[in-house]
C-alpha cells in the first residue's frame, strides 16, 4: 500500500491469509478495516488471550476459522470503520 495514493488505499481491499495471526499469545481482541473483504482459515491458531473479534459486516469468514468455536466474531454496524488494531 504505500506505493498508492490516500484515494487509492480508501478503495483498496485486501484478504487476510490462513494463520496470518497464529501463536499471537498476547492479541486479546482485534477490529478489523472495513477494507477487509475475507478472513483466511485457522488465522488464530494459538492465541490463546484472544476472545472477540470485529469483522466488516460483508467479509467473509473462511469455513474453518475457527474450529474451536472459542471466538465471538462480532460484526461491525458501521461500515465507515477505518482502523486496524487491538481492542
Amino acid at each position: 500500500l504505500e506505493s498508492c495514493s490516500d484515494q487509492e488505499q480508501e478503495t483498496k481491499k485486501c484478504e487476510i491469509l490462513d494463520y496470518a495471526f497464529q501463536d499471537c499469545e498476547l492479541l486479546s481482541g482485534l477490529v478489523f478495516s472495513n477494507r477487509v473483504v475475507r478472513l483466511g482459515d485457522r488465522m488464530f491458531t494459538g492465541c490463546k488471550k484472544l476472545k472477540k473479534i470485529t469483522v466488516p459486516q460483508d467479509c467473509v469468514v473462511g469455513p474453518n476459522f475457527d474450529p474451536r468455536n472459542y471466538l465471538t466474531v462480532e460484526r461491525a454496524t458501521n461500515q465507515d470503520t477505518d482502523t486496524v488494531g487491538q481492542q
